[in-house]
C-alpha cells in the first residue's frame, strides 16, 4: 500500500473512532437493524439491552483495532519529525489525524496551500521510497 492510501485510511479511521466512541459512550446509538419502538407489544427496554449486549463488544473491538492502526500512523509521523523538520510532520498530522482542511493547515502554519501540498507529497514520496518501517524510525534520505 502506498503512503497516501495508508494515510487516507488513517483519516477515515480517525473519523470512525470518533463515531464509535460516541456510540459506545452513549449506549450504542441507533444502528441499522436495531429494534425500534414500532407497532406490536414489546418491551423496548429489553430489546435495546439485548441489542447492546450483542453489539457493544463488536463496537469496542472495531474501535480498538482502528486505534491500533492510527497508532502505527502516528509512529510514522514521529519518524517524519526525525527525518524532516517538524513542519513536514505537522502537515501530515493535521491533515490525516486531525482531519483539517489544507487551507486551515496553511493558515495555522503561516504558509501557502501549495507549501502544505508539497510537504505532504514529499513525506509520502519519502515513505514510499524508504518503506514504512524505516520511515517510522526516521531512517533513510529525507528531502
Amino acid at each position: 500500500m502506498r503512503a497516501r492510501e495508508m494515510f487516507e485510511q488513517c483519516r477515515d479511521a480517525c473519523e470512525r473512532i470518533e463515531e464509535l466512541t460516541f456510540a459506545i459512550d452513549n449506549g450504542g446509538g441507533q444502528r441499522k437493524g436495531e429494534p425500534t419502538h414500532g407497532g406490536g407489544i414489546s418491551d423496548p427496554t429489553a430489546s435495546r439491552a439485548l441489542y447492546l449486549a450483542e453489539h457493544m463488544p463488536l463496537l469496542i473491538a472495531e474501535r480498538d483495532e482502528l486505534i491500533a492502526f492510527v497508532g502505527e500512523c502516528m509512529r510514522i509521523i514521529d519518524g517524519i519529525r526525525i527525518a524532516f523538520t517538524g513542519a513536514y510532520a505537522a502537515c501530515v498530522e493535521m491533515r490525516y489525524i486531525d482531519g483539517m482542511r489544507i487551507c486551515d493547515i496553511a493558515d495555522e502554519l503561516g504558509v501557502s496551500k501549495a507549501t502544505v501540498h508539497r510537504r505532504i507529497s514529499v513525506v509520502f514520496d519519502y515513505i514510499d521510497t524508504v518503506g514504512v518501517r524505516r520511515a517510522s524510525l526516521g531512517l533513510g534520505v529525507a528531502e
